[in-house]
């Protein structure tokens, strides 16, 4: 494998570690193909972090693009709306996403900002059939999920 001489026009993200807050250069690392494609000279190539630090970069929590994203949000629908983050159970993977979802609340809720929940919900718990594509909600998990939200609404102090 060998790194592409010039860096890429705009910023971009790594293929392996997807790091949304781009802390290092990300290049064009190519290689031959396998087989006779390869001897031919055909490569494929993927972008990735410059010197590897995808080690680290996964195992980072990305709260600070994730508090941006909730001040873009509350700077566009102002200070009484509720902001709901939902998380599924991915515990059988990790933790993480857990752990920055309840962090960010707490975060939030610290600073002030009480209008900032999370929901979370287990998948199995909830009978979720996960046969909807590419991680979206079949039709049957849609109205599972809309109830649970709808539970958690009732729980706010909302006057609509």
């Amino acid at each position: 494998m060998r790194q592409y001489a010039r860096a890429p026009h705009s910023r971009a993200q790594c293929a392996w570690c997807a790091d949304v807050e781009l802390p290092n250069e990300v290049v064009l690392f190519n290689t031959k193909r396998t087989g006779d494609a390869g001897r031919k000279g055909d490569t494929v190539g993927t972008l990735v972090c410059a010197n590897f630090e995808c080690n680290v970069n996964a195992r980072k929590r990305p709260r600070s693009a994730y508090l941006g994203f909730l001040d873009k949000l509350r700077g566009r629908y102002g200070p009484g709306t509720f902001l709901v983050l939902t998380y599924p159970d991915l515990s059988y993977q990790t933790t993480a996403l857990a752990d920055s979802i309840r962090q960010i609340v707490k975060t939030r809720n610290d600073a002030g900002d009480a209008r900032v929940s999370a929901l979370y919900y287990d998948n199995t718990a909830l009978g979720l059939d996960l046969l909807g594509c590419d991680w979206h909600p079949s039709q049957h998990d849609h109205q599972i999920l809309a109830a649970a939200i709808a539970q958690h609404l009732a729980t706010l102090p909302l006057t609509w």
